[in-house]
C-alpha cells in the first residue's frame, strides 16, 4: 500500500495557522515591524519610486 500524506499535510497546516496566530500577535504587540526589519533609502530615491508607483 502506499503511504498517506493526509496525516502529515494536517500537522502543517496546524503549524501555518499557529505560525499566523503567532506573526498576528507579534504585530498586535508592536513586536513587528522593528528597526531592525525596514530597509532605509534615500529620499530621493523613494520619491522616484512612488512617482512611478502611481503612475
Amino acid at each position: 500500500m502506499y503511504r498517506n500524506f493526509a496525516p502529515e499535510l494536517e500537522r502543517l497546516q496546524s503549524e501555518r495557522i499557529a505560525a499566523f496566530k503567532e506573526f498576528k500577535a507579534d504585530v498586535d504587540q508592536g513586536g513587528y515591524p522593528g528597526a531592525e526589519h525596514s530597509v532605509a533609502i534615500k529620499d530621493d530615491e523613494f520619491d522616484a519610486f512612488m512617482k512611478k508607483v502611481q503612475g
